[in-house]
């Protein structure tokens, strides 16, 4: 069994379950989670999301790309990778964080962690910090020398930034659907051609074997 899995508390699997399942065979780096995303699969609070991908990285499940920000007026959705898949080059318009290596190697972090003496009390602390909070303070500039918080005031979490990127972040990653929950066409999806239904097939044989992996954990 891995102790980066054994150690988690039900929620964060639930929310590894989740990224994991939106890995299709070719976007790892690029897997984002939103909260409306995240509830479609089964994680019900925003603050089991935030905590959950907290301790994900904690244990070196999960490693975040680029982390959610706001650019030259555009807000960005942070993005992570599964750490026991190689990191693939990042989409058009969508560059990761420095220090983010592209590699087909998987870098399997998770394997060398140890659960510290007081880790029971770190998952405690993680989940107080983030419970009840539904928005990060997003900061921004309005006129000269003028700033404004959107959001709920408190501690800096690990959040998605709730918010999601425009155009390339809006799509699903992994889904194998060719059309969203809202009914719009799914980002390179061809309908009825033969090479959309090839796609498909390797987005969900990519998804299996990511949950696949996730089940040897424990």
């Amino acid at each position: 069994m891995s102790p980066a899995y054994v150690g988690l508390p039900d929620f964060a699997k639930v929310v590894l379950f989740a990224l994991a399942g939106r890995y299709g065979g070719h976007n790892n780096g690029d897997l984002s989670l939103t909260i409306k995303d995240a509830k479609t699969l089964g994680v019900v609070h925003p603050w089991k999301l935030y905590a959950g991908l907290n301790l994900l990285k904690r244990v070196d499940l999960i490693q975040c790309t680029r982390q959610g920000r706001l650019q030259s007026g555009t807000k960005l959705c942070s993005l992570f990778a599964l750490t026991w898949r190689g990191i693939d080059k990042a989409p058009d318009k969508v560059a990761f964080d420095g220090g983010v290596a592209v590699s087909p190697f998987p870098s399997n972090r998770w394997v060398k962690w140890e659960q510290p003496n007081d880790w029971k009390k770190t998952v405690r602390e993680v989940s107080q910090a983030n419970h009840g909070k539904k928005k990060i303070p997003v900061s921004t500039t309005v006129g000269k020398g003028r700033s404004t918080t959107v959001g709920t005031e408190g501690t800096k979490t690990d959040q998605p930034r709730w918010v999601k990127e425009r155009g390339v972040s809006d799509q699903p990653r992994g889904d194998t659907s060719k059309t969203l929950a809202g009914g719009q066409p799914q980002h390179g999806a061809d309908e009825g051609g033969p090479e959309s239904v090839s796609t498909s097939k390797s987005r969900s044989k990519g998804r299996a074997v990511d949950l696949a992996k996730i089940a040897s954990l424990a």
